[in-house]
C-alpha cells in the first residue's frame, strides 16, 4: 500500500542526526570540510550548490564555494582542484556538473582524488573506460549517492535499511546493499 511521507520532516531528522554526528567529530578533534566547485551560472547548478552550503552550515560541515566564471579554463580548474586534493583541511570535493562545453568533464572526475571524491564520479569513469561497463551495470554495482539516499528514506520510514537492485545478468544474482552507521 503506498504510503505518503513528509519529506521535510524527514530531511529535518536527518540533518539533526548528522549534525550530532558532526558535533561529536569536532570534539574528538576531527573537522569536515566540503570544497563545492560551480563553473558558470546555471540556475539549476547555483540552486543545487546553494542549498549544499546551507546544508553544510547548519550540520556544522564548513563548506568552501568556488564559484568560477564561465571562461575559466580547463587548465585553472584542474590547478583547483589539484590544490584540494592536496589540502589536509579538505575532506570531500565536489565539481558541479555540467561544466562549460570548453571544459572536457571526464578530465575533470579524474583530477579528483578517490578519496575526496564525494559522489564517486571517478569510480563510474573507471568501470566505463577499463571494464567496458555501461550506465546500467554500474548503476546496479555501485551505489550512488541518491540510491544511498533512498536506502536511508527506507530506514527512517521503518521499511528496512536493505535496497534489492536487479543487476544484468552478467554480474550474477540481485546485489544487496545496507547503510551503515
Amino acid at each position: 500500500m503506498p504510503q505518503i511521507i513528509n519529506g521535510k520532516e524527514i530531511s529535518a531528522q536527518i540533518k539533526e542526526e548528522l549534525k550530532d554526528k558532526v558535533k561529536a567529530m569536532k570534539e574528538d578533534g576531527i573537522s569536515v570540510c566540503l570544497a563545492v566547485i560551480q563553473v558558470g551560472d546555471d540556475p539549476a547548478s547555483s540552486v543545487y550548490v546553494g542549498n549544499k552550503k546551507k546544508a553544510c552550515a547548519y550540520i556544522g560541515i564548513t563548506s568552501l564555494s568556488y564559484e568560477l566564471p564561465e571562461e575559466t579554463t580547463q587548465e585553472e580548474l584542474l590547478a583547483l582542484i589539484g590544490e584540494l586534493n592536496k589540502r589536509k583541511d579538505v575532506n570531500g570535493i565536489l565539481v558541479q556538473l555540467p561544466v562549460p562545453a570548453h571544459i572536457d568533464k571526464d578530465a575533470v572526475i579524474r583530477a579528483i582524488a578517490p578519496e575526496k571524491d564525494v559522489e564517486y564520479a571517478k569510480e563510474y569513469l573507471r568501470l566505463t573506460e577499463a571494464e567496458g561497463w555501461h550506465w546500467g551495470m554500474m548503476r546496479s554495482a555501485l551505489a550512488s549517492a541518491a540510491d544511498l539516499a533512498v536506502m536511508q528514506l527506507q530506514d527512517v520510514l521503518g521499511l528496512g535499511g536493505e535496497a534489492r537492485m536487479n543487476t544484468p545478468s552478467t554480474l550474477g544474482e540481485n546485489w544487496k546493499w545496507r547503510i551503515l552507521p
